[in-house]
């Protein structure tokens, strides 16, 4: 391939004895799973990869499979399928979130929710009832973040000097997160542990940033927490709510309606505070307290 003004030019050709190398204009080459082409763009790369999902998705659709199979071939078969594209091409989050909408649609219908349901209660891990499923966001950020974190770590001097920026658009930058991330640990690592409640300190060790083995996995998996930090549910009037797997409502042996009604009663119903729960039954050995003007 030769490059003049930022164009591909055919004026030059190369052989290999009797045999000539035909251009990327002639023949796209494929290395790793990326297209080259004469256009040096990844737009054609990104629509193929949009029309793969929906055929996928589609074709899981019409599988007869329950919802619940449905679900598992998604999370095992189809997002690691996906992830690849979207880590050797330059795509925007704003694309990416795009595709995960999408997912989210055809994963309500599979699973017999209601379309009103939000990102938070069908991927969060934070509330009262969890499914084992993972947002495409979600492990996009975390996979762009640790290709920030092989190219700046890399044992290679060369690597590390070449400068490689990770582009993933202006909504969202894997090396800004990153940094955050890291900012988040030392912090943690200053503060050390604390006591919660009444119990006395160490009660609940915290890993320590600078002693750790594996820096890159728990970098990543405080970037995981800072992108899930939008859905962090509220605890119903100060009280810790306990969260529960997916496996402890026995989707396998109840109704696919009964998952629904249960993500939608423990997702969203007992985490929001309103005045008829905050009144608390009085306890029997304390008199109930009237309003003024109601004593009898």
């Amino acid at each position: 391939m030769v490059l003049k003004k930022g164009k591909v030019s055919d004026r030059f050709r190369f052989a290999l004895g009797e045999t000539t190398i035909p251009s990327v204009t002639e023949k796209p080459v494929k290395s790793l799973g990326k297209i080259f082409d004469s256009f040096l763009k990844d737009s054609a790369a990104i629509k193929q990869t949009k029309r793969d999902l929906t055929i996928w998705l589609t074709a899981i659709d019409k599988s007869g499979l329950s919802g619940k199979f449905k679900a598992w071939i998604y999370q095992h078969g189809v997002l690691p399928r996906l992830l690849w594209p979207l880590s050797v091409y330059e795509v925007p989050t704003s694309t990416v979130e795009a595709l995960e909408k999408s997912i989210s649609q055809f994963l309500r219908r599979w699973l017999g929710l209601p379309r009103s349901l939000s990102s938070i209660a069908l991927y969060g891990h934070s509330t009262k009832l969890h499914l084992p499923l993972s947002g495409l966001s979600e492990e996009f950020k975390v996979a762009r973040s640790r290709e920030v974190l092989m190219y700046r770590d890399s044992r290679d001097t060369k690597v590390t000097a070449a400068g490689i920026l990770v582009k993933t658009g202006r909504k969202w930058q894997a090396q800004e997160a990153v940094t955050k991330a890291e900012v988040q640990l030392r912090h943690k690592t200053l503060v050390g542990s604390v006591a919660t409640g009444r119990v006395g300190f160490g009660c609940f060790p915290r890993p320590r940033y600078d002693l750790a083995r594996g820096k890159r996995e728990v970098q990543t998996d405080s970037g995981r927490d800072t992108s899930r930090g939008g859905g962090r549910t509220l605890h119903q009037n100060g009280r810790h709510v306990q969260t529960r797997s997916v496996d402890q409502v026995g989707t396998g042996r109840s109704p696919q309606n009964h998952l629904g009604r249960a993500l939608e009663s423990r997702a969203t119903l007992d985490q929001v505070p309103c005045p008829i729960r905050l009144r608390r039954p009085p306890k029997p050995s304390q008199p109930a307290h009237l309003g003024p003007g109601r004593h009898s």
